[in-house]
């Protein structure tokens, strides 16, 4: 009897160690996606600032992924779109941006945009755990 409610006692513990380790990756996972956001919405600024290839940069917003795109429109047929993937534990779960839309455009030497706003990043299972990016109309990215 006493060996049955000891390893009652070890599985109950072990599922509670098992959930708080669970929650610990899925905010660890949220807070990567989100730098990983921040940096491609920075490189696309970045690349409209320096004016590569006299181009405009933006980054196309879906719920699985964004994708860093040259020149004013998205062209998911472009070889040179650069995609990056969220955590399967993460999704897009809004954005509001000014006019609408999913793009983000950066005019080439200012950085600027007409399309700021906020973007959501929520975990699937959890939409009350989320984080938002701010993109203000001089493009900063908060």
């Amino acid at each position: 009897m006493e060996i049955l409610v000891s390893i009652a006692i070890l599985g109950m513990l072990s599922l509670i160690g098992l959930w708080y380790f669970s929650k610990a990756t899925n905010a660890q996972a949220l807070e990567k996606d989100k730098q990983g956001l921040v940096a491609i919405l920075q490189e696309a600024r970045s690349l409209a600032l320096s004016s590569k290839n006299a181009l405009q940069y933006g980054v196309h917003l879906e719920e699985f992924q964004t994708v860093l795109f040259k020149g004013s429109t998205y062209d998911s047929n472009d070889p040179d779109n650069k995609y990056q993937k969220f955590n399967r534990a993460i999704h897009l779960s809004a954005q509001s941006l000014n006019g609408g839309g999913i793009d983000i455009i950066f005019s080439r030497l200012t950085g600027e945009t007409n399309n700021f706003g906020t973007i959501t990043l929520s975990l699937i299972n959890s939409p009350f755990s989320s984080v938002t990016i701010t993109i203000n109309n001089g493009g900063v990215i908060e």
